[in-house]
């Protein structure tokens, strides 16, 4: 099965399943919502579209834990990761509408 228009392979992955009448338990839910969870980027990405957000909610309705998802892939950086993070979306600059990231010799003062 091909379909380049689906903005993750878990909603293929659902499809297929629910069209062969396998069960999908709570646990192969919340796998399988995580990977369109992932690939969407938490349903903010340009390819979320109402084929993910119907399969998302057949998923929670199977029993999929979005919460669960939520803390584990989003909502768990140590302080330190965040710092890092901060400290390099900092070394970001603009040139010519491009951002690029300079590194610490490539900066003028």
């Amino acid at each position: 099965m091909s379909d380049a228009t689906a903005s993750s392979a878990t909603i293929l992955l659902t499809e297929i399943a629910r069209a062969l009448d396998w069960t999908i338990d709570a646990r192969t839910a919340t796998a399988l919502l995580l990977g369109i969870y992932t690939d969407t980027g938490a349903f903010i990405h340009t390819n979320t579209d109402a084929r993910a957000l119907a399969t998302a909610a057949q998923l929670v309705t199977l029993g999929a834990d979005q919460s669960l998802i939520a803390q584990r892939a989003y909502g768990n950086y140590s302080l330190q990761y965040l710092h890092q993070l901060g400290q390099g979306l900092l070394d970001i600059r603009i040139v010519d509408r491009i951002a690029i990231l300079c590194l610490p010799e490539d900066i003028e003062s």
